[in-house]
């Protein structure tokens, strides 16, 4: 880009006359404004990943903070579960219940608008029924000791 603009001046600026040295600064500042205004239009495209319109994938960071916020439920009722095995305190369990719920129904949501052509659909896949299996380990150990949780169970583990 440099390159063409410096030969543009040179060969207008070889000239004496008063004419094309004007001609000379009005292309180089409309090329500036251009090439300026072009890379303040581009800059955010270029930090983005899109997937193809076409094939009707998921905008892609949207997928991955969904597949990140359903990551952050399993990691509190895997919290909210640990401090119920240390202190054995109902409300520990139901909220690791409530956790692992939203989870599943992210991923489970996720999982219904994500097609299986792109790795993330397995991922999502496995990360579901993982949590479906907590979810069971969970329910069994509360009626081991004789609580029963408050939600039937969800419609994203039935499979």
């Amino acid at each position: 880009m440099r390159v063409i603009l410096s030969i543009w001046v040179q060969l207008f600026i070889e000239e004496d006359s008063v004419l094309s040295k004007s001609w000379t600064v009005a292309i180089y500042w409309s090329f500036c404004i251009i090439t300026g205004i072009l890379l303040i239009g581009c800059s955010d495209s270029s930090s983005r990943v899109y997937s193809s319109a076409s094939s009707g994938e998921l905008f892609i960071p949207s997928l991955l903070s969904r597949l990140n916020q359903g990551d952050r439920h399993v990691g509190w009722a895997l919290t909210y579960y640990k401090s119920w095995q240390r202190d054995r305190q109902p409300r520990y369990l139901f909220l690791a219940e409530e956790h692992i719920f939203n989870a599943i129904d992210e991923f489970a949501h996720l999982q219904s608008d994500t097609s299986p052509r792109i790795g993330e659909f397995y991922v999502i896949r496995e990360r579901r029924v993982r949590s479906c299996r907590f979810l069971a380990e969970l329910q069994f150990n509360a009626a081991n000791y004789g609580l029963s949780l408050r939600r039937p169970p969800s419609a994203g583990c039935v499979f």
